[in-house]
């Protein structure tokens, strides 16, 4: 292996001795015994500097957004929303959380013509059902309702497939160990 990096070593210094004339004592300097232009300490400086550059810009990364994403994707396609693309008339269930009671079991039906029924039986409780019925109406983006009972009690719902998530007063999905629960499946 010595032998070969010494041959290699000769026909570099012999290349360089048939260069340019006018550059061939300054390239001829620059060589140390290896065969490395490391030997002049200019050099040494331009490739420091080069690294450092290098390795700085690649540690630049984007930072990452804590906002999360609004439900209502400012980029969504009008032409491809719940209210147009889904079968989202139909029965939706689930047991709801309840602070003083073992939950909320709930049916909502949604009809075809904007309006609505609800049913909600508090678990653990007298047993009694409490129907309300109502209009309800689509959001701009066509991907939530809002449930307006003839009492004038509203409630949002965000319209998914097979499914409605129930929305907190400000219109956003419930998170948390409890999400889950505020999500009613399509019964019919």
């Amino acid at each position: 292996m010595s032998t070969q990096r010494t041959i290699s070593n000769t026909k570099s210094r012999k290349a360089l001795r048939t260069a340019d004339k006018s550059g061939t004592k300054r390239c001829r300097e620059n060589f140390d015994e290896q065969g490395s232009l490391f030997h002049d300490p200019r050099m040494k400086t331009i490739m420091t500097a080069s690294l450092m550059a290098l390795t700085a810009c690649s540690a630049i990364q984007p930072k990452p957004t804590d906002s999360p994403m609004p439900i209502e994707a400012a980029t969504a396609d009008p032409a491809h929303n719940s209210r147009i693309s889904l079968d989202w008339a139909g029965s939706y269930a689930a047991v709801l959380p309840c602070a003083d009671c073992a939950g909320i079991d709930t049916l909502v039906t949604l009809h075809m013509d904007g309006t609505f029924s609800r049913q909600s039986r508090y678990l653990g409780k007298t047993g009694k059902v409490f129907t309300d019925t109502g209009t309800f109406e689509w959001n701009p983006s066509g991907s939530a309702v809002k449930l307006v009972s003839k009492q004038g009690a509203t409630q949002s719902y965000k319209v998914g497939e097979n499914q409605l998530i129930h929305l907190d007063q400000s219109g956003q999905a419930v998170t948390g160990p409890l999400a889950a629960h505020y999500v009613l499946l399509k019964t019919r």
